[in-house]
């Protein structure tokens, strides 16, 4: 995933004032560019905020054999002028009104292929496995 089109916030908190944590990692995909975050963070996770439904990007380092909310990234948003032309036939002569909108907010959509990694999530306590085999074999950790 390229993160270039993302806002970088040293938080794991959201606007809306929602702490996100490792429980809401959602499928991990790699990042591709060199060098963010000094080559820390490798991995991310694209998500919604369950309180404001706005696209969030959670940062994540390995920690372990789970993962670290480092800071989340949300899409830039670009302002730009629309011009708006508007036709006014009256009785006598036809007029042409050309006049610009008050900022008209556009978002950037990152239009990267999803590339998901290989690893596997234990849906109880987020640890990560490489294999089919092994998230299996710590599966039955939870049974006991």
């Amino acid at each position: 995933m390229n993160i270039a089109n993302y806002k970088v916030k040293d938080t794991t908190k959201c606007e809306c004032g929602h702490e996100f944590d490792i429980h809401e990692i959602n499928g991990l995909l790699p990042i591709d560019n060199h060098g963010f975050y000094s080559n820390v963070v490798r991995t991310c996770s694209k998500i919604y905020c369950p309180k404001c439904n706005k696209e969030t990007i959670l940062l994540l380092k390995q920690k372990g054999q789970t993962w670290e909310i480092l800071g989340i990234a949300t899409p830039k948003v670009v302002e730009n002028r629309k011009k708006v032309t508007s036709l006014e036939v009256t009785a006598t002569k036809t007029e042409l009104n050309t006049q610009y909108d008050e900022k008209v907010q556009t978002t950037i959509e990152n239009k990267t292929e999803n590339k998901l990694s290989n690893e596997l999530i234990c849906p109880v306590c987020k640890k990560v496995c490489k294999s089919k085999v092994g998230l299996n074999a710590h599966m039955r950790t939870h049974n006991k």
